[in-house]
């Protein structure tokens, strides 16, 4: 699902032209954006609270920069960030298709083969993130995109404290 553009919004961030608004949520607004080569992109631009806050973007600078070493085909990559700009950014490659909630919601439950796919590929992008003490924060059904070839997807990254149960 998106939406055009609000009168409020940018038009651009960094080389990116926005194109159409993807979502928004507490953290800010996600925008589909193009660069001068065409190549498509999920921009997402931090709300102005987090932009005030220090620790907010200290944090910001150490997930964009763990996000960016993730190298996985489960994971949506890192394409340019800069948690240093007055409105700090982030933006990824674009997965066209709908969230796992939109087709759910559009469709129905998935079938049992589908469910039973899905079940055992995200196990499979989670060891390489954990391994490293990294784990998904955006692994909710809307954050979890369906691509054509029925593999999902999800973006973001934290560290994970060593003294987190796993």
């Amino acid at each position: 699902m998106s939406e055009p553009l609000r009168p409020s919004d940018p038009s651009r961030i960094a080389g990116f032209r926005l194109l159409r608004r993807l979502g928004a949520g507490g953290m800010g607004v996600v925008y589909l954006g193009r660069t001068g080569s065409g190549r498509l992109a999920a921009v997402k631009v931090i709300q102005a609270g987090g932009a005030a806050d220090e620790d907010f973007r200290a944090r910001f600078a150490r997930e964009t920069e763990l996000a960016r070493r993730v190298d996985n085909p489960w994971v949506v990559p890192v394409l340019e960030a800069d948690a240093d700009a007055r409105t700090p950014w982030l933006a990824t490659a674009f997965v066209p298709g709908p969230s796992l909630a939109e087709a759910v919601a559009a469709h129905g439950p998935l079938p049992p083969r589908a469910a039973r796919v899905l079940g055992r590929c995200w196990p499979v992008r989670w060891p390489t993130s954990t391994r490293r003490g990294w784990c998904t924060v955006t692994s909710s059904p809307p954050m979890c995109c369906w691509r054509r070839t029925g593999r999902g997807s999800s973006t973001s990254v934290s560290r994970v404290p060593s003294t987190t149960p796993r």
